[in-house]
């Protein structure tokens, strides 16, 4: 059994602050003009609803229940023989693929589920 949450916020294109742009190379002044020429062309640097904040989820489960197949005192073969086996898995990922030089755009979610 196995379970967990993992969230952290993440800055975008829109909500970065210069020196984190600087980082990748871009300045404060060219930044200001990017994020205007973005702007004026309607181009959504954030989404009110759309959370910037990446989220990682994951459950999962195993299961084995056997039975012997022998008599361990007469050692013959059990009258019955039984098993169960089980599988489950669950992921979950938001706001995938966002990063402080992305547009809140390119926001993926990616989902995960299997059974055994």
């Amino acid at each position: 059994m196995q379970g967990g949450i993992k969230s952290s916020d993440v800055a975008t294109l829109g909500t970065a602050n210069p020196d984190l742009l600087q980082h990748f190379g871009l300045a404060a002044g060219p930044a200001s003009r990017l994020l205007n020429i973005l702007q004026s062309s309607q181009i959504l640097l954030t989404v009110p609803g759309i959370s910037s904040s990446l989220v990682d989820r994951n459950v999962s489960f195993i299961g084995r229940i056997d039975h012997i197949p022998y008599d361990w005192k007469t050692l013959q073969p059990a009258r019955t023989t039984w098993g169960l086996t089980a599988h489950t898995q669950f992921y979950d990922t938001e706001a995938q693929s966002l990063s402080s030089v992305s547009l809140i755009g390119h926001l993926g979610r990616s989902s995960r589920i299997v059974a055994g």
